[in-house]
């Protein structure tokens, strides 16, 4: 494909996901691979260009600036990746090189005013981050540059952690390198800023990536990095490759900022558009604003994470009593709350349930406003049992009772799936009291991830007498209480995952929940007959938060697929 092509398909890449970043990768690959220039005769060949850097390095050597140039290895036929035009030439990066330096195997001394230190965290591809750079002082600064002092055209490399970012020394300033860094000087015959895009490209990249040593820090040694093989063009197309390589990342960093400003524009309708659900005073104008958000979802978003937004309003106008209408016919739900506490007590003195003690709930505690047949409760006001599940191993074998797990929780629709299965063998006693019944939920008290503390899933008939593992804890409503489904929609509402994230414990980078915090969490509960009629009503609108999702999704697919195509008949 020729690079008209390449330019009548650059929109179409920028605007696939990640496509900006994919262009300007793609950009470089191109650039290395000869793709972006025209062979002109009169460049002469890379051949003569090897032949003068010779001459450079031998005059350096006579001027004792250099140590006596060795023999480069030449690069053999089972190293070469892809061909190159006919007057470029493989070579490796120590032959355009006259000096290659290290960092110090040192950490400076810094201070708050002085000479930039330029660490990995300050390089960018083509960028040198000065600003933001820590200082030294004269002397620290002499002392980093004792091996190579820095010059306008030298090419600063990160080498370590962040490794294989390259970026040219700019005229007027004075820097020097810190940890993991290196420092490359090129021969006339190259020009730095060729060196360093190609420095930046997958070709060099995947060289570095393939050598680098350690597992934690991974880095790439001075020895190994010398010997990559590299592209090299005359002179004179080095400064072309050079030119088109800044127009085409100008026009990427162009897209960067209209996809910026879009994205600032789709964030304030998206928030306008959820404020106006989440404020409508009648069900005329809710519907109103939910028909908004249908109609204008691909301007309100292009993540897939911003559904979630939706999702979250819905639950939340739902706990909120937004999303139906009171009916006098329900009744109270103090009234219920009172019948439930009744009932609860007797089973507490006939000692068939535990009772579970929590703090009463004083207005100035109460999130929100409610309708006024609805009542603010601490959740273990409506369980008989809040109970942690089983610390036996478990395994896959199937024997013995089986064990539902975290990865058994189904997050987003608040249900349980049962294809990954554990057992573990449980004593009689230990089959009575951890097998959970239809109506429970369980809830994960332990993880790595907040967001995922907290979070419930409803027990339907399926999963009836299965055991849990100790990372969940089982929570049983008291029958007619409340719905199993609205609870799990209140648990899970912008309002209890504030209570829940909030005051969160971490235990060894383990976030934790434990029963105490559960039971006192606040939720609202409407009459019974109301619980119902938000579950159905949102079981409405969530589907049309999964089409939303699915569109978005296939939307997302199918320009990534195209970019895709694009690239390939790029790269061919």
């Amino acid at each position: 494909m020729n690079l008209q092509t390449f330019w009548e398909n650059f929109e179409v890449i920028a605007e696939a996901p990640g496509g900006v970043q994919r262009l300007r990768e793609l950009i470089l690959d191109l650039a290395v691979r000869g793709k972006l220039s025209k062979i002109h005769e009169q460049d002469g060949t890379a051949a003569h260009s090897i032949e003068r850097i010779a001459c450079e390095k031998l005059a350096l050597f006579k001027a004792k600036a250099i140590s006596k140039p060795k023999e480069t290895q030449s690069v053999e036929s089972t190293e070469i990746p892809f061909e190159l035009p006919s007057n470029w030439q493989w070579v490796r990066v120590e032959t355009v090189c006259t000096h290659v330096v290290d960092c110090l195997h040192r950490t400076p001394i810094y201070q708050k005013d002085g000479y930039p230190a330029i660490r990995t965290s300050d390089m960018r591809p083509g960028e040198i981050l000065i600003e933001q750079a820590r200082r030294v002082g004269l002397e620290e600064y002499q002392r980093q540059t004792q091996r190579l002092q820095p010059r306008p055209g030298d090419i600063f490399y990160s080498r370590e952690g962040n490794f294989g970012i390259a970026a040219v020394v700019p005229n007027n300033c004075e820097i020097c390198l810190s940890q993991r860094m290196m420092q490359f000087r090129v021969a006339a015959e190259i020009e730095p800023y060729f060196f360093s895009w190609a420095m930046n490209s997958s070709l060099i990249y995947g060289q570095a990536r393939k050598d680098a040593a350690g597992m934690t820090v991974p880095h790439v040694n001075i020895r190994s990095l010398k010997k990559f093989i590299f592209p090299l063009p005359p002179l004179a197309e080095q400064k072309r490759i050079v030119a088109k390589v800044d127009e085409l990342m100008a026009l990427c960093d162009r897209y960067e900022v209209l996809q910026c400003d879009r994205n600032t524009l789709r964030t304030k309708m998206r928030a306008s558009a959820i404020d106006a659900l989440m404020n409508a005073e009648t069900d005329e104008s809710l519907n109103t604003a939910w028909e908004f958000v249908q109609d204008n979802w691909a301007c309100l978003s292009q993540q897939l994470e911003d559904v979630e937004d939706i999702r979250l309003s819905i639950s939340q106008l739902a706990v909120q009593g937004r999303l139906t209408e009171q009916n006098d016919l329900d009744g109270l739900a103090n009234m219920l709350l009172a019948e439930v506490r009744t009932q609860m007590d007797e089973l507490v003195q006939k000692k068939i349930i535990k009772k579970i003690v929590v703090e009463k709930i004083s207005p100035d505690k109460q999130p929100h406003l409610l309708p006024v047949s609805w009542e603010w409760i601490r959740l273990g006001d409506i369980l008989t049992s809040l109970r942690y599940g089983t610390s036996k191993k478990c395994g896959y074998d199937a024997v013995g009772s089986p064990v539902l797990r975290i990865p058994n929780i189904q997050v987003a629709d608040g249900c349980l799936n049962i294809q990954d299965l554990k057992f573990a063998v449980l004593t009689d006693k230990e089959r009575k009291d951890l097998q959970v019944q239809p109506g429970d939920l369980l809830m994960i008290r332990s993880n790595g991830s907040k967001a995922l503390v907290g979070r419930t899933a409803v027990v339907t008939d399926e999963e009836n007498g299965y055991a849990y593992a100790g990372y969940l804890v089982r929570l049983r409503p008291f029958p007619g209480s409340c719905d199993a489904i609205y609870l799990n929609l209140a648990i899970g509402s912008v309002t209890t995952r504030q209570q829940i994230e909030y005051p969160i414990r971490t235990t060894s980078g383990v976030k934790n929940i434990n029963s105490k915090e559960i039971a006192s969490l606040l939720l609202p509960l409407p009459p019974l007959a109301e619980q119902k009629r938000i579950v159905a009503k949102v079981d409405r609108l969530m589907p049309l938060c999964d089409t939303l999702e699915t569109h978005l999704r296939k939307t997302q697919d199918k320009a990534t697929a195209l970019a895709a195509a694009v690239v390939g008949q790029l790269e061919v």
